[in-house]
């Protein structure tokens, strides 16, 4: 159990959903990031990304105080986040529940291409989450400071609300198709869907439905109910503990989907004369407002390669001297359990498949035209927890700002992580380069460091394929 817990500490990055680059009109087919249906009002008929990316990271249980962190110290492996991380990072007081979730993407050369109201696209990308939801703070406590911890010694835990973790890296090749089936002089109505076929590097999931527990004297911990599943299909000799590496690149396959529909409000022909010159762009059908909702990342990896499986249900049990017990594998620890179970069950299983649910959201959007390319977007992304054995995504209400034209625009996305923490960040397209940001302040010693997000895209497109 606790070696779920140390694992877990690891997993505090997130990322949100580039959101500079997925509300400008002129990225092309990264839109389709948001909603598939607005391949449909590109204002190009080709357009290419040869390269997207964002990493970020996000949490509400450790962070960096203000102006200790520096780019350099990710690639100097004698810095203190990695010699002394118990230093290096500070705990959030008082200690809250961890929540934590990492969302990272490398799309790689993807194009767009657009006949009369029909558009096709094809994207290529390498992506990885994790995330962790309301691990209990005692757990965290003991993972960070060790079972020495003695204000938590001899104290009766009872966590019954459910708690999870888990992580997912895999590739994706996808196909969309984005076209506008009701086209009226006022107004139209589009759809857009994306299918993909995924490959897995690695994954992992944990559930725990009840946990009842006491640590004594810094040796013994006595799980009284413990209720559980995790699975895990990782590149990892489970025998030796050893790392593989690259030796087998994937684990396990599946697919997923993306489906999307919107509605967008035209200026009729008389507005667009009398009001050419607040609304209308040059390079595309000016627009009063556009709304739109989707449904993200819906479906689903098998793992079958290199699996474990590991169930406790209701295990009463005592883990003793786990300070000092040097377990050589995960075989030797739920051994070593058993040998202590006075009731419930303990499962190890291996090579037995199962499957993770992608990081499923339904999302709405908004976008109003303000006039003299100035925009308002609103968005809503929803985390959909359907089922158990699944990456969760955090949930997140935006509102985004921009001016935007041909060759150049800028935003404010201001966001709510988990409808509580509020985000503010920037983001810049010139030309064909576009680079942003969200909550840069910890990085740029304003205020502490709990997270950040950076993104890039470089693209371009051509608006005229014939004469």
């Amino acid at each position: 159990m606790f070696l779920l817990i140390v694992y877990l500490g690891s997993g505090i990055t997130f990322a949100q959903d580039m959101t500079g680059v997925t509300t400008d009109r002129y990225t092309g087919v990264n839109r389709a990031l948001l909603n598939p249906s607005y391949l449909s009002d590109s204002p190009f008929c080709f357009h290419l990304s040869l390269v997207t990316a964002n990493l970020g990271l996000q949490n509400n249980y450790f962070y960096i105080p203000a102006g200790r962190f520096t780019i350099a110290d990710l690639f100097d492996e004698n810095a203190d986040m990695y010699r002394d991380p118990g230093g290096y990072f500070s705990e959030t007081q008082p200690y809250n529940n961890l929540k934590a979730f990492q969302y990272a993407r490398v799309q790689g050369p993807s194009f767009l291409l657009r006949y009369n109201d029909h558009t096709f696209a094809f994207v290529n990308s390498l992506r990885t989450a994790t995330f962790a939801r309301n691990v209990p703070s005692h757990l965290m406590r003991f993972a960070t400071e060790g079972l020495s911890y003695t204000p938590q010694h001899n104290i009766d835990y009872d966590q019954t609300p459910p708690f999870s973790a888990g992580t997912l890296s895999w590739a994706e090749l996808g196909i969309s198709y984005g076209t506008t089936f009701s086209n009226h002089p006022g107004h139209n109505y589009s759809f857009g869907a994306k299918a993909s076929y995924i490959q897995a590097y690695h994954a992992s999931i944990f559930n725990a439905d009840e946990l009842e527990y006491m640590v004594s004297d810094d040796r013994d911990i006595s799980i009284y109910n413990f209720t559980s599943t995790a699975h895990s299909a990782i590149p990892m000799d489970y025998d030796e503990n050893e790392f593989t590496g690259l030796e087998k690149l994937f684990r396990g396959k599946g697919v997923s989907f993306d489906l999307g529909i919107s509605y967008t409000q035209k200026l009729k022909p008389p507005q667009r004369k009398s009001m050419k010159r607040l609304y209308t762009l040059p390079d595309y059908e000016p627009y009063v407002y556009r709304l739109g909702f989707s449904l993200l990342d819906v479906g689903f990896v098998h793992m079958n390669q290199n699996t474990k499986s590991l169930e406790f249900d209701q295990a009463n049990t005592l883990w003793g001297q786990a300070q000092t017990t040097d377990l050589e594998n995960i075989d030797e620890f739920v051994s070593n359990l058993q040998s202590q179970l006075h009731s419930g069950e303990i499962h190890l299983e291996d090579d037995k498949s199962f499957r993770v649910f992608l990081p499923t959201a339904a999302s709405l959007q908004a976008d109003y035209n303000l006039g003299n390319n100035f925009f308002a977007y609103g968005l809503w992304v929803q985390d959909l927890p359907l089922v158990a054995n699944r990456i969760s995504r955090p949930s997140y209400l935006g509102f985004i700002p921009r001016y935007e034209t041909r060759w150049f625009t800028f935003a404010l996305p201001v966001t709510l992580y988990e409808y509580t923490k509020p985000r503010i960040g920037a983001s810049l397209r010139i030309g064909v380069l576009t680079i942003g940001a969200e909550q840069p302040g910890g990085v740029m010693h304003i205020n502490d460091l709990e997270g950040f997000d950076f993104y890039f895209s470089i693209n371009w497109g051509i608006k005229q394929c014939r004469s």
